[in-house]
């Protein structure tokens, strides 16, 4: 062999070398999701987004969602209808790790936004829409294994479908797992800890709805007593006055008058302040007002008396419902789309929402310890169990001692 063809064959050889380690393209990477098979799982469309220099997600309602980095876009099928979508940064580009994503209110469709979010930081994330489509209102009418999906179950199933799926696209499992979710998916997240304590190395979860049977409930009772009071008005800027009221009672207790109540579980409403005197028009309430405001921020009871929870937090504005026929209780309990909310019986409603429960939490709740309370103590100390719930000791009723993860709980 000849100097000219040895040298024709190295340069050949370089150039494969070169070629197999270049990082492939969204379109050719791609090509190694098209026919993975995992059990129960279909996948409908994996698309190469090249993203540049900005990828907007389409049919998103709101704010929309923008990504800068090219991906890998996987849309499928859990059993017969939990939908989701895992989306995976080219190899060069991923930090190794899994952001598994939390949706809010009742869901229907995926967390496209937390996602985005990850991927930009490099993040192999994923996220469902819980077990139904969120134009079909009345879907909690069709399986009632709907309900179960949504309240826990579809985000446990997600979590294993995307680290196979992470494994055979870049030949190796996510180092790390983590989750984050805020109002329902921050339930999802509490869920997420004391059910499947090994999905996750560490969830952040925000305002998250720990209770969403008594919750549910108190919200549609609230809005049945304006109902029931037909000739007593509250407009939004009544309850912001008695929401400042809340305020006024506590704002001093820290040294420093700045408008802010520190520690709301100290603070209380002096209900006369409010009273309307003679003369007096606006900035303040009618008896009558005050009477129904005082049963909204009571403890909550079932008709045989049981205490549910301590009432809304002094400081707080509550939020009340807009009875209507039917509904998430009509329908989530009664299963008729048009239930009257006038006959609501608390002790009734509130079996028929436990698959959304979180099991523990509820102490953490009646107790009226405030997420953002716990927030610094836990985010700056603590790598395992024993030392979250030693530095922030409430967090005990919540975390399983089997638990390897380290969970923030937030309230913006």
């Amino acid at each position: 062999m000849t100097n000219k063809s040895r040298w024709r064959i190295q340069t050949i050889a370089a150039f494969v070398c070169i070629a197999i380690t270049l990082p492939l393209p969204a379109t050719d990477s791609c090509d190694l999701l098209r026919h993975l098979r995992l059990p129960n799982v279909s996948i409908s469309a994996v698309t190469a987004i090249d993203a540049g220099p900005d990828w907007t997600l389409p049919g998103v309602a709101g704010r929309p969602v923008t990504v800068s980095k090219p991906f890998c876009r996987v849309e499928g099928n859990i059993e017969k209808e939990i939908g989701f979508e895992v989306w995976l940064p080219l190899a060069p580009k991923w930090n190794g790790r899994y952001l598994g994503t939390g949706q809010g209110g009742n869901a229907g469709v995926e967390n496209y936004r937390d996602m985005a979010r990850g991927l930009d930081r490099g993040y192999a994330t994923a996220s469902t829409d819980t077990g139904h489509k969120i134009a079909d209102t009345h879907w909690v009418l069709g399986d009632p294994q709907r309900l179960v999906n949504l309240g826990y179950r579809s985000n446990h199933l997600l979590q294993d479908t995307a680290k196979k799926m992470i494994a055979a696209y870049y030949g190796t499992a996510p180092r790390h797992s983590y989750f984050i979710g805020c109002s329902g998916g921050g339930r999802l997240g509490m869920k997420e800890v004391q059910q499947f304590p090994e999905d996750y190395d560490g969830v952040i979860t925000g305002t998250p709805a720990p209770m969403p049977s008594i919750m549910t409930t108190r919200i549609l009772w609230q809005g049945v007593q304006m109902l029931k009071n037909p000739s007593t008005k509250m407009t939004d800027a009544d309850w912001r006055l008695v929401a400042q009221a809340g305020v006024n009672g506590c704002d001093a207790l820290d040294g420093v008058r700045d408008g802010v109540g520190e520690d709301p579980r100290r603070c209380h409403i002096d209900w006369e302040s409010l009273r309307c005197k003679s003369g007096m028009h606006a900035d303040c309430l009618a008896v009558e007002q005050i009477k129904l405001a005082q049963s909204i921020f009571a403890p909550f009871r079932d008709e045989t008396g049981k205490q549910l929870d301590p009432g809304p937090m002094p400081g707080s504005v509550p939020t009340i419902a807009i009875p209507g026929p039917g509904g998430m209780i009509g329908e989530m309990v009664y299963r008729d789309a048009n239930w009257d909310p006038l006959t609501l019986r608390i002790a009734d409603a509130l079996p028929g929402l436990l698959p959304l429960e979180d099991g523990r939490a509820q102490e953490l709740t009646q107790r009226g310890i405030g997420a953002a309370l716990l927030r610094a103590r836990v985010a700056e100390c603590c790598h395992g169990p024993g030392e979250v719930t030693r530095a922030a000791p409430d967090l005990a009723l919540v975390l399983p001692e089997r638990n390897p993860s380290l969970a923030i709980l937030y309230q913006p």
